[in-house]
């Protein structure tokens, strides 16, 4: 088809709806873009609160490191702040176990099951001593269990009273040996403790006891941090079955 030209200063008529409608216009509505906007907005607002969703989760899952249980010694340094103990070895009940410098061992007869005791100054009240005192072991069997074991070989001082259950005892594992501790006294300055040492057949008794002075009756005084208490452990740490 030709061209057509318009005469010189003609325009071209205006197409009202009505003729675009005819000739297969779809005119624009302001209206089809703010809907776009509307709906390019609210999957960007939901995928935002997903993700946030999930990353907090994750956050609160994620894994916390547990609070250490006591104040066991680590072994390496044990091994080295021990290097200079003397060594005690029982051949006839299969144990030996190290001990500090300052401890004086007394080999005594074996009244009331003991087979030995050591005994310090100490360090804190020289008139005073610390004692460490071990028993003959006793064999696990069934009418002997460890719980039957640990209750009757403890006795608390002041009430003469026993514990009523295993679980008032502290597990413990020193050196890899499985330890249960319980106090057993805090009387007029004497601070005791029993540790018994469990192996697959025998459970060895092992005690120590030392003086705090007026510090007993302080309800701040935690016998568990006190330096004595460290040592204890120390020595249970060197502690080795040789049968």
């Amino acid at each position: 088809m030709d061209n057509l030209t318009l005469p010189t200063g003609q325009t071209p008529p205006t197409l009202n709806a009505a003729d675009e409608n005819i000739m297969g216009i779809t005119p624009e509505k302001p209206s089809d873009k703010k809907t776009v906007s509307y709906l390019i907005f609210a999957v960007i607002a939901v995928v935002a609160v997903v993700v946030g969703y999930f990353g907090l989760n994750s956050i609160k899952k994620s894994p916390t490191t547990p609070a250490a249980l006591t104040n066991v010694p680590e072994t390496e340094s044990v091994a080295s702040e021990t290097a200079d103990w003397q060594t005690y070895r029982n051949e006839e009940y299969g144990f030996e176990f190290g001990y500090p410098q300052h401890f004086i061992l007394n080999p005594i007869s074996l009244s009331n099951n003991m087979i030995l005791a050591l005994h310090a100054k100490n360090t804190i009240y020289p008139t005073s001593e610390d004692h460490i005192r071990i028993f003959k072991p006793e064999i696990i069997s069934d009418s002997n269990s460890l719980e039957n074991i640990l209750i009757r070989k403890t006795i608390f001082d002041g009430s003469g009273k026993n514990p009523s259950s295993i679980n008032q005892f502290r597990k413990e594992t020193v050196a890899n040996n499985t330890v249960y501790i319980i106090l057993t006294g805090r009387f007029e300055g004497d601070i005791s403790f029993s540790a018994f040492i469990v192996s697959s057949k025998k459970v060895y008794l092992i005690q120590a006891q030392w003086y705090v002075d007026g510090n007993w009756s302080n309800p701040s005084y935690d016998p568990l941090v006190d330096t004595h208490y460290t040592e204890f452990l120390k020595i249970l740490s060197t502690f080795k079955f040789t049968e």
